[in-house]
């Protein structure tokens, strides 16, 4: 995912308006980062978005888990091959 960096938002503004923003997140799908002291700080994020980045993450830990797994154990696995 990309991320705009048109849709950079002070903390103020989130405080003031954030039924907008959250509604304008959710339906445009793009985060919203929230600066504080003009740093990024955080992301406010729909959540269906958020739910497909876990499982996403998830999917690759998980094969570079078994990479891993294998390539600390490929004698076993050639042995085993035999």
């Amino acid at each position: 995912m990309l991320i705009n960096d048109n849709k950079l938002v002070s903390i103020t503004e989130i405080n003031r308006n954030f039924s907008k923003i959250a509604k304008s997140t959710k339906e445009s799908n793009e985060p919203v980062i929230i600066m504080k002291n003009n740093k990024p700080d955080m992301v406010l994020i729909n959540y269906d978005v958020f739910k497909k980045m876990v499982n996403l993450y998830n999917k690759e830990n998980t094969i570079k888990t078994a990479n891993d797994i294998m390539n600390e154990y490929a004698d076993v696995f050639e042995e085993l091959a035999k």
